[in-house]
C-alpha cells in the first residue's frame, strides 16, 4: 500500500555581509518657486529666502535626478582631506550652480570660490567637462584637516530636467565624481543672532520713577539677566525672543543682559548703567514762616537754614538757603549713601534764629 508523504520544503538562507550604507552626509535645503539671478546671492545672504521650503540629506554630493519645479537649493558638507596633496572640484548641474570651500569650520564669510556652472547650453548629468568654468584650481588641502564645502544651485526653468552633483580629484589621481557620502558629514546653516536692547530713560530724575527695559532677540538660544549692584527684580533667565519689564533702582546701577547664540559661540551682552539722581539729592520744601511766635506779623525775616546728618536729631552739616521756600541739596553734600534726617529754621535780619521744624528723612545714594 503506497502512502503518501508530505514533501518537506527546506530553505536555505545565505546571510551576505553587505556593506554598512552611509545616509544623510549632504544637507540639503530648498526653497521651492524661489527665484535668483545669481547662487552668489544666497552665498553672500543665507537668509536671504527666509526659511527654507523643505530640507532634507542625501547620501552622496549629488541632487536627486529631475525634481520638477522651480526652485532654489543649497547643499552642505564638511570632509577630512584623506591626504596630504593637491585637489581638484568639479560642479555639474542644470541652469546655474556654484561651490565654495571654507577651512576647519562652515563658513559663509571666509569661503573660496571653487567651480561654477553659468554658460548655457548647460552640462548634462555627471558631465563633468562640458565647460572649463566647471572644474577648480588645483589647491593644497592638508590630512586630517577638516573643510566644508557649500553649494547653491539655481533651477528657474519647468522642463524638469533637473541635476546638480559635486565631485573631486584626490592625490594619486583618485576621482570620486560625485562625492560619496562616506567621506562627508553634514553641516547647517545657523543664522546670526541679533540683539536689541534698550533703556528709556536713562535716570529717574523723580518720585517713583521707573525706567522701561526692552529687548527683541533673534536667534538666540538662552538669554539671562544681571545687574550690578543686585536688583534682584533683574537677574536670572529672561526670554529669548523679547520682553518690557519696568526697573526701580535706587541707586546707579547696571543692567545687563547676556544672550547665547544658537551655534553656542560666545555669548553677547549688551548693558546699561542707569541712575536715580532723585535718590542722589534731597530736595526739601517748606511753608514760608509769616508770624513770630507770639503770632504777631513777622516783618525782618532774613531767610533759612537746612540742617541734616545720619542720626535723628543729630545735624552735623546747615546749609543757609536764603529766602526761599524749597532747596535741592545735591549728593556731594552727603558723605555716604543711606538715610538723612533734615531740619528747617528760620531767621531774621537781626540774627534770630527759630528752634528746628518737625524732622523729615530720606534715603540718599551716592
Amino acid at each position: 500500500m503506497m502512502r503518501h508523504v508530505k514533501m518537506v520544503s527546506v530553505l536555505f538562507v545565505i546571510f551576505v555581509a553587505l556593506p554598512r550604507l552611509t545616509q544623510g552626509q549632504v544637507r540639503i535645503e530648498v526653497w521651492q518657486g524661489a527665484t535668483l539671478s545669481d547662487p552668489q546671492q544666497l552665498a553672500n545672504a543665507p537668509d536671504i529666502l527666509g526659511a527654507p521650503t523643505g530640507i532634507s540629506s542625501l547620501g552622496l554630493f549629488e541632487a536627486p535626478l529631475n525634481t520638477p519645479g522651480n526652485f532654489v537649493a543649497r547643499y552642505m558638507a564638511c570632509f577630512s582631506a584623506p591626504k596630504t596633496g593637491t585637489y581638484r572640484f568639479w560642479v555639474a548641474a542644470n541652469q546655474k550652480a556654484k561651490v565654495w570651500i571654507s577651512a576647519d569650520k562652515p563658513n559663509f564669510v571666509g569661503r573660496t570660490p571653487l567651480a561654477r556652472v553659468t554658460l548655457s547650453p548647460p552640462p548634462l548629468s555627471r558631465q563633468w567637462t562640458k565647460y572649463a568654468q566647471q572644474r577648480s584650481a588645483p589647491m593644497s588641502l592638508v590630512r586630517a584637516r577638516k573643510y566644508c564645502l557649500l553649494a547653491v544651485h539655481i533651477e528657474s526653468d519647468s522642463n524638469n530636467i533637473n541635476h546638480m552633483a559635486v565631485g573631486w580629484l584626490m592625490p594619486g589621481s583618485v576621482y570620486e565624481r560625485p562625492m560619496p557620502g562616506s567621506r562627508l558629514t553634514p553641516w547647517s546653516y545657523v543664522p546670526p543672532m541679533n540683539m536689541v536692547f534698550t533703556a528709556n530713560p536713562l535716570d529717574i530724575s523723580t518720585a517713583n520713577g521707573s525706567i522701561s527695559l526692552d529687548w527683541l532677540i533673534q536667534n538666540a538660544a538662552s538669554c539671562v539677566a544681571n545687574s550690578t549692584p543686585v536688583d534682584s527684580s533683574w537677574s536670572g533667565p529672561k526670554s529669548n525672543t523679547s520682553g518690557v519689564q519696568e526697573v526701580f533702582p535706587q541707586q546707579t546701577v547696571t543692567y545687563q543682559l547676556s544672550c547665547l547664540p544658537l551655534n553656542s559661540s560666545p555669548s553677547y551682552t549688551i548693558g546699561y548703567t542707569l541712575t536715580n539722581s532723585y535718590n542722589q539729592q534731597a530736595r526739601i520744601a517748606w511753608d514760608p514762616v509769616t508770624t513770630n511766635i507770639d503770632d504777631t506779623p513777622l516783618t525782618n525775616l532774613g531767610g533759612y537754614r537746612i540742617y541734616f546728618g545720619s542720626s535723628p536729631g543729630i545735624y552735623l552739616v546747615s546749609i543757609d538757603v536764603g529766602n526761599q521756600t524749597s532747596v535741592t541739596i545735591a549728593g556731594d553734600n552727603f558723605q555716604n549713601s543711606g538715610t538723612y534726617y533734615f531740619a528747617v529754621t528760620a531767621y531774621t535780619t537781626t540774627s534770630l534764629e527759630s528752634s528746628y521744624s518737625s524732622e523729615v528723612s530720606k534715603l540718599v545714594w551716592k
